[in-house]
């Protein structure tokens, strides 16, 4: 039976079969039912044409929401673009499923969904369809599972754990991602877990090389490490023992003399070799360096007495920064005419050696009472241990310093005035040169030798030419130990006002104990505080803890360049070898009264014998036989006498000189720096020019150096 339609609440149309078969409605006439079936037919079509209409609006409608979940579905594309796109896909499916879609519309009841404007909103607004109806595609099976998972590694923590990272989630949410151990078909290995987390290198490698722990004492030494020529020396400390064995087949080791920083040790060649010469012999000044403080143990409560020992002889020691300023300035002044000739520095490691040690002892077992050695025995045990450093400093053998020598058996008065007088030059070329001031320049601290190294110290040259002003010794003197010296490091002409890390020198009041020492048992220690007046307050006798706030309004440190204090210690080095000449001139005279008294006596008694025939006897020789020898004699005693009013000569000068330098007349004669008193000199005619000018010394490797390609067994210096 065929629906009947109802169109706007109308009546159904009349139908002739209906309309006979029931008599629920009356008939009308004939010529009603014809009119009734047009005016029936024209509303039938009518609404089959807006039936249509309504059909083709519900397909346009149905284009139109197509579109828009193609424009929804690439709006998705944009923000994951490693999934591909299913645009195409799904327009194919759409199209063989219109009815569908329809039916679909109908269930929704009319009911619209409105497209979200931004794509961030799709997201949450798209329903979720189940993953069985997705079609399985290669497409679509990587975009389920989505980025590889890719290890991570942390290379900025030490502690971070081995994991994947996680990779990121597609925004597309019509096919919605399983985890990967699921998608994987390959199942998942059962690998052992670690029982606890194992801290994972810094380096991607597999094997990891260990890192070494640094030498503590390497740092720590680094200052003077880089100052040493050798390059295997800059590395790190040598064994004491290594660096003995390696001189001791070609050198002699004595012990020459000590201060209160170090000891000083000669090397003497054992015997003649083709590639060595005593030039080459060195002296070497040992001086114990301070552990550094980490390693030193802490003291809790009162001490014993053998830490108490300890601590005094660590304070004895030096810094490592003292001795590298030290070294700066004997690199700084070795070119200087009259100042060391530096060689080399290595930093030792380790107790002396034997050779050594016995140097030592044969020292100090020749000397007695206060004259003993103030450094522990290095024989025994406990006086160094295994990490004791040490700085050794090479510099070229000076010759024997004025602490262990008699004026009187170096030249008496010629050796006083040419060792004065070339240490007053070399002090003056260095106050010019780097504003140098020695502070400490004592009689240990000046060494002597013949310029002719075949000729003994001790049987100085004979006087030969008393014209000449300088030399006539043939003596040379040499400035040693800069421990509390001050110098530019800079060239003044280039650098008028250096910075303070340009100029070495050594706060000297951060040790009191410098300035106070016992004047009655030594004049050396007067003359420290003698140069601490003379430096602050122009004034040698002066208080100077007394006048402190006198002194800060000053404002002179001892970084600054006071030249005055080299004026004060050529007085003390002038005082000391003149008393010296004096008790040797006291010597001779009294040694000559007794020679004349014993000619009269001698000639009295011929006198008494022979009388005149005597006297004629003597006459007659000299005519016949010995008339040439007493010319000679004659010329002989002429000599003699232009020697002794020399001698004489250049004895009243030096007394003048040693009254300019008396610190009770300091600074009325004028004197401001040994340059004045050079000046003085050449106006008085004391010296000539020719004197003043030197030659700067050449520099010199090191003893190691030359010796490391010598062999021992034939002494020829064939390389190894």
């Amino acid at each position: 039976m065929a629906r009947i339609k109802t169109t706007y609440g109308k009546k159904p149309k009349a139908n002739p079969s209906f309309a006979a078969s029931t008599g629920l409605w009356s008939s009308p006439t004939s010529e009603s039912k014809s009119k009734s079936t047009s005016a029936a037919a024209a509303v039938d079509e009518i609404t089959s044409a807006i039936e249509s209409l309504d059909v083709r609006e519900k397909e346009r409608l149905g284009r139109t929401e197509r579109k828009r979940k193609d424009k929804k579905d690439r709006a998705l594309q944009t923000i994951d673009g490693n999934v591909a796109s299913p645009v195409r896909r799904r327009d194919k499916k759409d199209k063989s499923s219109n009815v569908e879609d329809k039916k679909l519309a109908e269930d929704d009841g009319g009911k619209k969904a409105v497209a979200p404007k931004t794509p961030q909103r799709v997201k949450a607004l798209l329903p979720n369809r189940p993953a069985e109806e997705a079609e399985q595609t290669p497409q679509s099976e990587r975009r389920r599972r989505g980025k590889r998972a890719i290890p991570f590694i942390s290379l900025d923590d030490d502690n971070a754990a081995y994991e994947p990272a996680e990779a990121s989630e597609p925004t597309s949410t019509a096919h919605p991602r399983r985890p990967r151990a699921m998608s994987s078909p390959v199942p998942a290995l059962d690998l052992p877990k670690p029982s606890s987390p194992q801290r994972r290198s810094k380096s991607p490698s597999v094997h990891a090389t260990p890192k070494r722990t640094p030498d503590p004492l390497v740092a720590y030494t680094k200052p003077l490490l880089r100052l040493c020529a050798d390059r295997a020396g800059r590395k790190a400390p040598t064994p004491f023992a290594l660096w003995s064995a390696s001189l001791e087949p070609y050198f002699g080791v004595a012990k020459i003399a000590e201060a209160s920083y170090g000891e000083v040790y000669r090397l003497s060649l054992k015997r003649a070799h083709a590639e060595l010469s005593s030039s080459d012999e060195s002296v070497l000044k040992m001086i114990a360096l301070k552990p550094p403080e980490a390693s030193r143990p802490r003291r809790k409560g009162k001490m014993t007495k053998a830490q108490r020992a300890r601590d005094e002889k660590i304070d004895g020691m030096s810094s490592v920064a003292g001795v590298a300023g030290e070294i700066a300035l004997l690199q700084r002044m070795a070119h200087v005419p009259g100042f060391t000739n530096f060689r080399d520095v290595r930093v030792l490691r380790g107790a002396p050696s034997p050779a050594f040690a016995a140097a030592w002892a044969a020292w100090n077992d020749g000397r007695e009472g206060d004259r003993r050695s103030i450094f522990p025995d290095p024989r025994r045990k406990g006086s160094y241990d295994d990490d004791q450093l040490w700085a050794v400093v090479e510099m070229q053998d000076a010759g024997t310093d004025l602490e262990n020598l008699r004026m009187g058996d170096v030249g008496g008065v010629f050796g006083v005035w040419d060792v004065f007088w070339s240490v007053t030059l070399a002090l003056g070329k260095g106050e010019e040169e780097a504003r140098f001031e020695h502070r400490d320049l004592h009689m240990g601290n000046i060494c002597i030798r013949p310029a002719n190294a075949n000729h003994p110290i001790s049987e100085p040259a004979s006087v030969t030419d008393v014209a000449r002003n300088l030399g006539f010794t043939g003596l040379e003197s040499t400035i040693i130990d800069y421990t509390l010296s001050r110098a530019q490091m800079t060239h003044p002409a280039a650098r008028p006002d250096p910075e303070e890390d340009e100029i070495a020198f050594l706060d000297l009041e951060l040790d009191p104990a410098v300035f106070e020492g016992d004047a009655d048992e030594e004049y050396q220690y007067e003359i420290y505080r003698y140069m601490r007046g003379a430096m602050y307050l122009d004034d040698p006798f002066a208080d100077v803890d007394a006048r402190w706030d006198e002194v800060e309004e000053v404002g002179r440190t001892w970084m600054g360049f006071h030249p005055q204090t080299n004026l004060v210690w050529l007085h003390f080095i002038l005082h000391e070898m003149m008393k010296q000449v004096a008790s040797s001139s006291a010597a001779e005279k009294k040694a000559s009264k007794k020679t004349k008294s014993g000619k009269k006596t001698k000639a009295a008694s011929s006198g008494t014998k022979g009388g005149k025939a005597g006297r004629r006897k003597v006459v007659l020789d000299s005519e016949d036989e010995d008339a040439i020898d007493a010319d000679a004699d004659a010329e002989q005693a002429a000599f003699e006498k232009l020697v002794a009013d020399k001698r004489k000569k250049l004895e009243k000068i030096l007394k003048k000189v040693q009254k300019l330098l008396d610190p009770e007349r300091f600074g009325k004669g004028g004197l401001h720096s040994v340059k004045d008193l050079v000046a003085l000199a050449l106006e008085e005619a004391w010296l000539d020019e020719e004197d003043v000018i030197a030659v700067s010394q050449d520099e010199e490797g090191s003893l190691l150096e030359l010796v490391r390609g010598l062999d021992v067994s034939d002494g020829r210096g064939s390389e190894r």
